[in-house]
């Protein structure tokens, strides 16, 4: 077991693929939601995949960032999505051999009465990300702007599939050790 690799690996492989899941996104994609229903879209659930770590690091007492509005561009989005990587990348070079192990936290009432690890965070948010990221794809393919299957300029070395990236993860979570 070696869980910083795996950990960074599982950072690494989940920028990719979300970055290529939003290359080529019209402002049309972003904002389009089936008609007659108050579904989300693409640009909410991205958000929403970016706030809810910065949520989790929040519970772990770091102030680092903080939410995203709901006026910010797409671009300073995929941005601050990859900082978020970088970031997460830096605390498991820095962490204790503690934040390694996958200590889920304990709530009491509502509140956290025992803080999770850093590694419980980057498992916790990359199955979060990698579910919305399914979703993102499945309105991709009913706009008919699918992800691309080939390279994309952004990731010049690999096409990362979803089956790249969900093998990745559970491959790190299943050599991870438990508390």
């Amino acid at each position: 077991m070696n869980g910083k690799k795996d950990l960074k690996n599982v950072i690494v492989t989940l920028r990719k693929y979300g970055n290529k899941i939003m290359e080529n996104l019209s402002s049309e994609d972003l904002f389009w939601v089936p008609e007659g229903t108050n579904a989300r879209t693409i640009y909410s659930y991205f958000r929403h995949i970016i706030n809810a770590e910065i949520y989790w690091l929040k519970m772990l007492d770091d102030e680092s960032f903080q939410y995203l509005e709901k006026t910010m561009s797409i671009i300073d989005m995929i941005h601050i999505y990859n900082q978020l990587g970088q970031y997460l990348i830096d605390s498991l070079d820095n962490c204790s051999d503690s934040e390694l192990l996958i200590k889920t936290p304990k709530f009491e009432q509502n509140k956290i009465a025992e803080k999770g690890t850093l590694a419980w965070l980057i498992e916790r948010t990359s199955l979060h990300a990698i579910h919305h990221f399914a979703q993102i794809s499945y309105i991709r393919y009913a706009r008919n702007n699918p992800p691309a299957s080939e390279p994309l300029p952004s990731v010049p070395e690999k096409y990362v599939s979803w089956g790249d990236t969900m093998d990745t993860l559970i491959f790190s979570f299943l050599h991870n050790e438990r508390i």
